[in-house]
This record gives C-alpha cells, structure tokens and sequence, in this order.
C-alpha cells in the first residue's frame, strides 16, 4: 500500500497517510475539510542484489560455464 499525501483546507496542515486507495477515496469523502496532494512518487531502487553466494554455488555456476561454453556466435 502507498503512502498518499493530504492537505487540511481549514489549517493548511500537510501530512501523510499510508493506505490503500479505497480507504483513501473513504477518507476524502469522510473528511471533506481535507484534499489530496500531488507529489512524486518515492521509488526504492539500488545496485546490486546484495545477496551473498557460498563456495559450492559458485562452483555449480563454474562447472554450468564449462558444460555450455561458446566460443563464437557460429556455435548456436
């Protein structure tokens, strides 16, 4: 579920609610003092997996890479 951002008309109060988007079309109608901002959205993101491997599993990986090794592209 996301976080939506609101606005109070009466105070000029900004805060934010996490819910889902029925809830927040209840939540407008119920609090009609109340409007719904526009903002970015906030995206998660980063490099890499930072998953960790062991030894074994990179020596599957090493023997899959011999089994199916391709020197050129005439080898498909």
């Amino acid at each position: 579920m996301p976080t939506y951002r609101f606005k109070n008309k009466t105070t000029g109060e900004e805060f934010e609610k996490f819910m889902s988007w029925n809830d927040k079309l209840q939540y407008l109608k119920d609090n009609p003092d109340i409007e719904s901002m526009i903002g970015t959205p906030q995206i998660v993101s980063g490099v890499g997996s930072g998953i960790k491997v062991d030894n074994g599993f990179r020596e599957v990986l090493s023997k899959v890479k011999e089994t199916y090794k391709i020197n050129s592209i005439k080898d498909y």
